[in-house]
């Protein structure tokens, strides 16, 4: 998984929180924004961070990087997405 997600297990919550949502909503800005209550330019510095945690471009590896949020998820750190069931 460190291949995937890089130092992102030691980001803040907020951060991947914006990611995962970001990838839930097919990687659309505005509806991520929308869920998260919270401005698309923010939404975007946010993601700028996040990229710069990862070891890949977000670009080339979404479905991975959704997939190892994921699994920090089960490991037990709850991150409190909005719209991801919790099944």
């Amino acid at each position: 998984m460190k291949n995937t997600h890089g130092q992102l297990e030691s980001a803040s919550p907020v951060l991947q929180t914006t990611l995962l949502t970001f990838i839930n909503q097919q990687c659309n800005a505005a509806r991520a924004a929308r869920l998260l209550y919270t401005h698309r330019n923010t939404l975007m510095n946010r993601l700028d961070a996040a990229q710069r945690l990862l070891p890949r471009s977000l670009d080339d590896s979404t479905v991975r990087v959704a997939m190892a949020l994921q699994a920090l998820q089960w490991r037990g750190k709850q991150t409190g997405v909005p719209g991801v069931n919790a099944d």
